[in-house]
C-alpha cells in the first residue's frame, strides 16, 4: 500500500474541510482518513474496521481506533486518531492532560505485535500547537520532529514532568513508560493555525 499517498490525500481533504469551516470532530478526522484510503488504494470498505473500535490484543478493555486488514502488506495497519480542539464551553482546555493522552496513545500502539504497522494521526488546534512548542513544556522536539526523523521515548523522558501529565499517561507496567521510537511520517500546516502530524510507532 502506498501509505504516503494516503497521508497526502487525507491532508488535502482535511485542509479543504477546515478551510470551508465545516464542523469537525475526531470522528470526522477518522472518516476522512477512511475516504482517503478508499480513494488511493484497492482496499474495500470491509477491509477496514472503523465503525466498531477494534479490541486491543494486549490490553484488556482497550480498543484500537482503526484496523486495516491489508492482504497486500500482510501485516496490516493499526491507527489511532486524535483531534485536540477547543472545548465547546469555551473554558480553559486541560492542555497538560491532552498532551499526556497523546503519549498514552503512542504507548498503546507500541503494545501491538511488531509485524503490524502502527500510526498515530494527530490534528492539533492552535492552542495545543502553542502548548507543544512552548520551550518550558519540553515537547517542542517531539512535536516538530522532521519528516523521517526519529526520536526515542522512554520513562526518563517523563521523569521530571508534572504529576498531572504522568497521570494522563494511563496505567503503565510497573509505573514506567516503555522504550519506543517514533518516526514522523507526515507533517503539514492546516487552515486556522491547525497542524497535522502522523507518527509511526516502532518498539525498541
Amino acid at each position: 500500500m502506498k501509505i504516503q499517498k494516503v497521508f497526502q490525500t487525507f491532508s488535502e481533504l482535511i485542509h479543504s474541510r477546515l478551510k470551508n469551516g465545516v464542523y469537525t470532530t475526531e470522528d470526522s478526522i477518522r472518516y476522512t482518513f477512511f475516504a482517503a484510503l478508499l480513494r488511493e488504494t484497492k482496499l474495500r470498505p470491509e477491509d477496514v474496521v472503523l465503525e466498531e473500535r477494534h479490541p486491543h490484543p494486549e490490553k484488556t478493555g482497550a480498543e484500537i481506533d482503526t484496523w486495516i486488514l491489508s492482504a497486500e502488506d500482510r501485516c496490516g495497519f493499526a491507527l489511532e486518531f486524535k483531534y485536540d480542539r477547543k472545548i465547546p464551553s469555551k473554558k480553559n482546555a486541560p492542555k497538560t492532560q491532552k498532551a499526556g493522552k497523546v503519549f498514552h496513545d503512542l504507548y498503546r500502539l507500541s503494545l501491538l505485535p511488531t509485524d503490524v504497522k502502527r500510526f498515530f494521526v494527530y490534528v492539533a488546534d492552535p492552542e495545543m500547537v502553542a502548548y507543544f512548542r512552548k520551550c518550558s513544556n519540553g515537547f517542542a522536539k517531539f512535536f516538530d520532529l522532521g519528516v523521517e526523523a526519529s526520536m526515542h521515548i522512554d520513562s526518563a523522558y517523563f521523569q521530571n514532568r508534572s504529576k498531572t501529565l504522568k497521570n494522563s499517561l494511563g496505567t503503565l507496567p510497573v509505573g514506567t513508560f516503555p522504550s519506543i521510537d517514533v518516526v514522523t511520517r507526515y507533517s503539514e500546516i492546516l487552515p486556522d493555525e491547525h497542524q497535522l502530524r502522523i507518527f509511526e510507532v516502532l518498539s525498541v
